[in-house]
């Protein structure tokens, strides 16, 4: 095949059909892309981790000044 006949399939495919090494460009940088979505939710994850302890801790302590004025006042 010549290039103006792949040209000329190039136009009548019309952009919906791919050759491979373009698919696979795009599928990396796919990959790419949801790898570093991954990082960042497991970022998220900790820190969320990190601050319901601290605001567990905080919310003991809360309940147990008020259980401590309740009962012993």
């Amino acid at each position: 095949m010549t290039n103006e006949e792949i040209r000329q399939l190039q136009d009548i495919l019309d952009g919906r059909y791919v050759r491979k090494k373009d698919c696979a460009r795009a599928v990396d940088k796919t990959e790419e892309h949801i790898n570093e979505l991954r990082v960042f939710v497991t970022k998220i994850g900790t820190k969320l981790n990190i601050i319901t302890g601290i605001l567990g801790a905080i919310g003991t302590a809360v309940l147990a000044a008020v259980v401590k004025i309740i009962i012993g006042g």
